[in-house]
């Protein structure tokens, strides 16, 4: 479409107030005169102008003498960072042929001035060339943030915008996430370390294109995070009646606090329309640049002739934008001040854009204000137009809570709105202005019907006023806005605020408390226990922490309170949650962090230290799924009350004997199950007897085959056996077997019995050696099962197999009776007869 661009006239200040001045040259001509005009003031101000704490007085001999955008300048903050990203795929022939978007693009960057940065990135790919992480189609920059406080800055980025979208035609593809992610980078380097804040317009007919489940996924989970994490809203605005696609808007501007617009909600219905899409631009241009929007006029139809519209502007304004949206190009517009001026041609302080479908007029009064009562719209034409106009006043609004540092708020539990009044930078100490709005959800509502409360707010210190806010959970979730404005008695708002906020249905952490624990809002009493400082120092040892459930009785080792808790989302347990938090006892500034262990299934406990008793808030932060909370974490708030309790003397009692008995009995039985006794030696080699009785018969027998008859010797020294057990001869030497020698020493009784080979009696530590004696044979054996000689026949192992602890039959009769009261005592075959 070929459009013309914004014709700026720039009117240089004139001559009508410059009576002012000799009024107030000729006003020192006596002193009782400057006295009397001193009282007036003083009362008049004190009558009709706010009341502030050390605001000084306007001088009425200040002019406005310089140009409205230098007036601007001194009102600048640090600045906002504007990326509009235009759609120009194919499918907008059909929803916008004459090229509205571009049109309205255009009256955003004719009202912004010093300090508002805008950059522009046409949502278009006609070469289908890929790049980025993803490999994407790619979006076209056509403008970098430039600043846009001089008019040949706004100039040549609305050329830019026409240039580049070669007059708003439709062309190819809807690579969003590029753009996205393109606009990201912009706004990052844009603010970076200068305070600057930054936002995102996005206007588009349809979702990314082409790959355009892998875009989506790609900006939900990748974009989104890092613009909720710089706090840069998306601000997005659907045209076309195909609402498919509303969902994936929502989702974006829902995520990052930003508002969604669709203009099939606008006052004309079945086809593109300029009067739809102008008052989202401005709307957003309000709640970004902190502007309150003034007098409105309703689309109305002109009949050919002209049409003239009052607009009541309050007092304390310093700055008027009044926006007429035709949707006829030939009809004219004009404004005709309070004092009857018109406009145009040319007055002191004032621009005028026009546009094919826009006129805009900024009106800058400086500290003299702009002029309060009628201002007149005069409308000459055919067709349809609406008007919008925006005030910045002296008076000031700031919202302070809900900061807008909050990603979002939980539904079902209150939160606090509170706002400050100021003029000219100090606080409003007055009660004659009222504070009052509303909290609207910005989204669409399942059943069409927009969900709205108000806001009526109570002076709780001199400009400071507050009002107590509860969203129950059944409201729908997603981005409200908070619009409140300051009036007096005429009931017309003089200044206001606005500010999006996130509520959302986030997974809830609660306490339990009772017998059996229940879940509960009100607060959990609990008993914290306070052990002696040698149990707190070893259980705080991280090596021996884990170890204190039993000694301490699951309660932790230092002052700490324990508490169960669960999770809940729709009333239903939610496994899903992630959840964090921080303590702080009444009446202190110092908050320490809490454990939290998740016990699965949305059971959860918390630990935090609780050296003294008191009353504690435990301030959560819990988390969902990206699809339950976007990814954000909600705040909620749990009462706990404390006591704190030494232990008894049972408790300690307790802990110390788990902590010097059963602990280390434990740690050694365990190293000998899994340690010690796996690697202890078993007995292994043969051994060999010589009897001294020649009619005795020699004997051979494996180590290997001696049995152990007591079942404690078994289990702590598999490697000992007795010489009955070895090889069934006087039970009064023990055998000690180690991986490559035989040890030997006396036994608890009849040791007396038996020598060593060297005839020396048994030693009473260990000795290695190779063999025994006694009275009637002599024992050699080899540790290696290599040194024992075997005897002939082997009649000797055939006995051994039969019984291995009788004793050979050529023992004498007195010896006989000994083994047989032996073997009374314990028979080698009966396990149930083991002596220790």
């Amino acid at each position: 479409m070929a459009r013309s661009s914004y014709r700026w006239n720039v009117l240089a200040p004139s001559d009508e107030r410059a009576p002012h001045a000799s009024w107030a040259s000729a006003s020192l001509a006596g002193t009782l005169t400057i006295t009397l005009l001193c009282i007036c003031l003083l009362g008049a101000q004190t009558v009709f102008a706010p009341q502030v704490s050390a605001a000084p007085l306007p001088s009425l001999a200040k002019q406005v003498a310089t140009s409205a955008h230098q007036q601007r300048t001194s009102r600048a903050t640090a600045g906002l960072v504007t990326v509009i990203v235009l759609d120009m795929s194919g499918s907008m022939s059909v929803n916008d042929p004459d090229g509205l978007r571009c049109s309205a693009a255009n009256a955003y960057i004719a009202l912004s001035g010093p300090n508002d940065y805008i950059g522009v990135i046409g949502l278009d790919n006609s070469t289908g060339a890929r790049g980025g992480p993803h490999n994407f189609q790619t979006a076209q920059v056509w403008a970098q943030p430039a600043d846009m406080a001089t008019l040949s800055a706004r100039a040549h980025l609305e050329e830019t915008i026409t240039s580049d979208s070669h007059d708003c035609a439709p062309d190819a593809a809807t690579p969003t996430y590029d753009a996205l992610n393109q606009a990201l980078s912009m706004l990052t380097a844009a603010t970076a370390g200068n305070g600057r804040t930054g936002s995102v317009i996005l206007l588009t007919d349809g979702t990314p294109d082409p790959d355009t489940t892998d875009q989506i996924n790609a900006i939900q989970q990748e974009l989104l995070p890092k613009f909720q994490q710089a706090h840069f809203p998306i601000d997005t605005i659907a045209l076309g009646a195909d609402q498919t696609f509303h969902p994936f808007l929502q989702n974006l501007s829902a995520a990052t606090s930003g508002n969604f617009y669709d203009d099939s909600q606008g006052p004309v219905s079945g086809a593109p329309d300029a009067l739809n899409i102008a008052p989202f631009f401005v709307d957003i241009f309000a709640l970004r640049n902190h502007r309150t929007l003034g007098p409105t006029v309703a689309p109305t139809t002109l009949s050919g002739a002209t049409d003239s519209q009052d607009l009541i502007v309050p007092s304390y304004v310093q700055h008027l934008d009044v926006i007429v949206v035709k949707d006829q190009v030939a009809t004219r517009v004009t404004l005709t001040t309070p004092s009857g001026e018109v406009i145009p041609p040319a007055v002191a302080g004032v621009f005028v854009a026009n546009d094919p479908h826009y006129a805009i007029f900024s009106i800058d009064g400086g500290s003299l204000g702009v002029q309060a009562g009628a201002w007149t719209i005069n409308v000459t034409g055919e067709g349809r137009y609406l008007v919008d106009s925006l005030i910045l006043s002296t008076l000031q609004l700031t919202i302070t809570q809900p900061t807008s540092s909050v990603a979002a708020l939980p539904l079902g539990q209150p939160f606090s709105i509170t706002a400050a009044l100021t003029a000219n930078g100090a606080t409003v100490i007055g009660t004659q202005y009222t504070i009052a709005g509303t909290l609207s959800f910005t989204g669409q509502t399942s059943n069409g019907a927009p969900y709205t409360i108000g806001l009526n707010f109570t002076q709780v210190s001199p400009g400071v006023y507050q009002v107590n806010v509860n969203i129950p959970q059944s409201a729908p979730p997603g981005v409200y806005r908070i619009a409140i404005d300051v009036t007096q008695v005429s009931g017309v708002p003089i200044s206001s605020a606005d500010r999006n906020i996130r509520l959302e249905l986030f997974p809830t952490p609660l306490l339990l408390s009772g017998r059996p624990p229940a879940p509960t809002t009100s607060t959990v009493n609990a008993t914290v226990t306070s052990w002696d400082p040698g149990l707190q120092f070893l259980y705080s040892l991280p090596l021996l922490s884990w170890l204190s459930g039993w000694p301490l009785g699951n309660q932790p080792p230092r002052p700490s309170a324990a508490l169960e808790g669960e999770v809940t989302l729709h009333n239903q347990l939610y496994a899903n949650a992630t959840v964090a938090g921080v303590a702080t006892r009444k009446g202190t500034n110092k908050s320490v962090p809490v454990q939290i262990t998740d016990e699965g299934s949305g059971h959860f406990v918390l630990i935090f230290p609780a050296p003294v008793s008191g009353d504690y808030t435990i301030t959560f932060q819990t988390q969902g799924t990206f699809a339950d909370s976007h990814g954000d974490f909600g705040v909620t708030t749990r009462q706990v009350h404390l006591t704190v309790l030494p232990a008894t003397p049972v408790q300690e009692v307790k802990a110390w004997f788990w902590t010097v008995v059963v602990y280390p009995f434990l740690a050694w039985l365990i190293y000998f199950l899994f340690i010690g006794r796996p690697l202890t030696p078993r007995p292994q080699g043969q051994w060999q007897r010589i009897p001294r009785d020649p009619s005795d018969s020699e004997a051979t027998g494996d180590f290997k085959r001696a049995r152990s008859r007591s079942i404690l010797r078994w289990f702590l020294h598999p490697d000992w056996r007795t010489s009955r057990e070895a090889f069934g001869d006087e039970d009064g030497a023990m055998l000690i077997f180690g991986r490559h020698t035989i040890k030997v020493r006396r036994n608890r009784r009849n040791h007396q019995f038996w020598r060593m080979l060297t005839g020396d009696p048994l030693p009473k530590k260990p000795l290695p050696t190779n063999g025994l004696n006694n009275d009637r044979s002599e024992y050699t054996f080899s540790s290696t099962g290599s040194g024992g000689k075997p005897s002939q026949g082997g009649s000797a192992n055939s006995s051994l197999d039969a019984d291995w602890g009788d004793p050979p039959v050529n023992i004498p009769s007195q010896k006989k009776k000994r083994h047989k009261k032996t073997n009374t005592e314990a028979s080698p075959d009966s396990w149930s007869s083991w002596s220790v």
